[in-house]
Parts: C-alpha cells; sequence; structure tokens
C-alpha cells in the first residue's frame, strides 16, 4: 500500500477518533445533567407527597420545598402591583417533564 494513502487513513482515524471523544464526552455530560433532574424531582415528589394534606403552610415545609421568595417593591413606591416570585427547590418544568413520560 503506498504511504500517501496509509496517511490519509491514519489522519481519517485520528480525526474520527476526536470526533467519536467529543461525542462520548458530551453524551457523559448529558447523561449526568439527566440523572441529576431524575434525582431532583424524586426528591422534591418525595417531599411534596409528605404534606398534600397539611392544612397550612409551615417554616419546616417551606425549607424542604422552596429555595427563595423574592418579593416585589412596594406599590406606593414603584406604581406597580407588587410582584412575587417563588423559586422551588426543583426545577417544576424538569420534573414535569420526566414525570409526563
Amino acid at each position: 500500500m503506498p504511504e500517501d494513502i496509509c496517511i490519509a487513513f491514519i489522519q481519517k482515524y485520528s480525526d474520527e477518533q476526536k470526533r467519536l471523544e467529543t461525542e462520548i464526552a458530551e453524551s457523559e455530560t448529558k447523561l449526568n445533567e439527566t440523572n441529576n433532574t431524575i434525582q431532583s424531582a424524586d426528591e422534591f415528589i418525595r417531599n411534596v407527597k409528605k404534606y398534600l394534606e397539611a392544612p397550612e403552610l409551615t417554616r419546616e415545609m417551606c425549607y424542604e420545598l422552596l429555595d427563595r421568595v423574592v418579593v416585589g417593591g412596594l406599590p406606593k413606591i414603584t406604581g406597580k402591583e407588587r410582584k412575587i416570585d417563588i423559586v422551588y427547590k426543583a426545577d417544576i418544568a424538569s420534573v414535569l417533564r420526566y414525570r409526563l413520560k
């Protein structure tokens, strides 16, 4: 086999190996993210199930379910309605996507 053909084959092999290593790394990253989402979803669902019949919201429930609550400015100062954002410990959209599949 001529030397130039061998070199071309070696180059193709090297390029393909690099591409596959990159794909493997990306796939492993996605797999880890998916596993983290699944674990987070399962934990959040377990916590929510504990409190399904709770008559009122308690401090303990807030610590387990909520990451933070962001309260907007006073209506007298801003001239707008007060905006309240509740950030849960789990990404609710991811939890729902995982459970609905």
